[in-house]
């Protein structure tokens, strides 16, 4: 039995390679064919695009998508990450984040795998929880839903955990300064991990060093969301993000309820507790995947589930019953600290039983991914973004020979109105708003369509009778069901 373990070893050792390879594969067929096929958007690749435009080109207000929102992209999220790789606009054009987030994520991955093989070498272990981990489900739902700077801030995650096992005191920091820039939300999660690696660690100088980096995470976070984001905020404007209504409206009012309605707010965090019906079984779906893929881990080992704790808050008792579920980006930051959480778990088992649990657990979260490219009870699920298998995906909606045609007529300096499907490949301009959005316009570039957001099928249709029909505007090209117009 010896001899076959350490050939299965040997054989698995030499496949790490093929497995990121596979993996970067699969993420590049799910992220760049839905970019390709005009299934990203206004919002949020749009307006990440526009942002990186802006910044290389040293603009100071790069979120003109929703100035009835707000007035800056810092206001809506603190994210730096745009500010830093934008100078790779210039090379990639509007592909630029979707290629830095698949390289996150495979970037993670590998953080995983180094530290399970410093917990476990001369094993195959490594290589089995690189497999879990490029499998679990929220990688996949938020490769399918644009870009978003938590996905690349979460991969940060396991090598901050890294550069601590390893002693690595400056990386430490590094990687805290990573994460927490990444978005105003990160803070808070990064302060949670210290406090569950406060009790992982047993040398007294990392435990003091990881207080020192919980508080100033903490306070960062107060200073950002208090201070910072407000100030790129005009009028009435206020940060959309921050809705937990379920908990109290301010301070005090959360403290009463803490105290007050602990066993309301327990049920919340697993049910539903709307009077909305429909929205059922949300919440029930998202703790069944985190479950097949390894959520065990969390109940064995606590330190593990003290980091999960402002991942499941900010989840559970948001206003938007959206982010309950497993769909899109909400469910990121739940990886490395899952499959991480597993493989702590089971240091004081056998082998045999270690490789047993790891493939285990590698396999249900594999098919539970499968299974949920099919099927999720989340809302607004659309199984063209997700499933490479589903032969729509490779389905463009859009002619792009035609596209481009139209684009040719579209000056650089055009303050352009457009389609949300288009919106992320013509970003890349000073001023660009999401149709039906033309107050501030002088071209409205738009597609009869049943897919577009926020208007589609009849109100789309009659939107687009309105300006051929308006004084105001002059249709300048049309190539079948694509619409240029001018304002006279």
């Amino acid at each position: 039995m010896k001899v076959l373990f350490d050939n299965i070893e040997k054989e698995l050792k030499g496949y790490r390679f093929y497995i990121v390879l596979l993996f970067t594969i699969v993420y590049c067929l799910i992220s760049l064919v839905n970019h390709y096929n005009f299934r990203t958007y206004a919002f949020d690749l749009g307006i990440y695009n526009n942002s990186i435009y802006q910044y290389s080109h040293l603009y100071n207000n790069p979120h003109p998508y929703v100035y009835w929102h707000v007035t800056n992209f810092l206001g809506d999220h603190f994210a730096l990450y745009t500010m830093i790789f934008s100078p790779l606009a210039y090379l990639f054009g509007s592909y630029t984040l979707l290629y830095l987030q698949i390289a996150a994520i495979i970037f993670g991955g590998i953080g995983v795998y180094k530290i399970v093989k410093l917990k476990y070498p001369d094993t195959f272990l490594p290589e089995i929880s690189l497999f879990h981990f490029y499998t679990f489900y929220g990688i996949y739902s938020a490769l399918a839903y644009d870009y978003h700077d938590n996905v690349v801030a979460s991969m940060f995650i396991p090598w901050f955990i890294l550069a601590l096992l390893n002693n690595k005191i400056k990386k430490l920091i590094f990687y805290a300064v990573l994460i927490c820039i990444g978005k105003e939300n990160m803070p808070l999660i990064l302060a949670f991990i210290c406090i569950g690696l406060v009790f992982l660690t047993k040398v007294k100088r990392q435990k003091i060093i990881l207080l020192i980096i919980s508080v100033c995470s903490l306070i960062y976070m107060y200073i950002i969301v208090s201070y910072v984001m407000p100030s790129f905020l005009v009028n009435s404007q206020k940060i959309g993000h921050l809705r937990y209504t379920i908990l109290g409206k301010d301070g005090s009012e959360i403290l009463h309820n803490l105290i007050y309605k602990s066993r309301y707010l327990i049920t919340a965090l697993f049910n539903n507790v709307d009077l909305d019906k429909t929205v059922n079984f949300i919440k029930e779906e998202t703790y069944f995947c985190l479950f097949m893929a390894g959520g065990i881990g969390l109940l064995i080992r606590p330190e593990f589930l003290i980091m999960v704790v402002p991942i499941l808050v900010q989840k559970m008792y948001n206003d938007d019953f959206g982010k309950w579920g497993i769909n899109s980006h909400y469910s990121i930051e739940f990886a490395p600290i899952i499959i991480l959480a597993l493989y702590f778990s089971f240091e004081k088992i056998s082998l045999k039983l270690k490789y047993g649990i790891a493939f285990l657990f590698a396999f249900l979260s594999f098919s539970t991914t499968f299974a949920k490219l099919s099927y999720r009870r989340s809302f607004w699920y659309s199984e063209e973004n997700s499933n490479i298998f589903f032969e729509h995906h490779y389905y463009s909606r859009i002619d792009k020979m035609v596209f481009n045609e139209m684009c040719r007529a579209i000056p650089d300096d055009a303050k352009l109105s457009t389609a949300s499907m288009f919106a992320p490949h013509l970003s890349f301009r000073k001023e660009i708003y999401a149709f039906p959005d033309t107050k501030r316009a002088n071209y409205i570039f738009i597609a009869e369509s049943n897919h577009d957001y926020p208007l589609k099928g009849d109100l789309l249709h009659q939107e687009i009778l309105k300006y051929q029909n308006s004084k105001d505007w002059e249709l300048v090209k049309q190539l079948g069901n694509m619409y240029l117009f001018k304002r006279k």
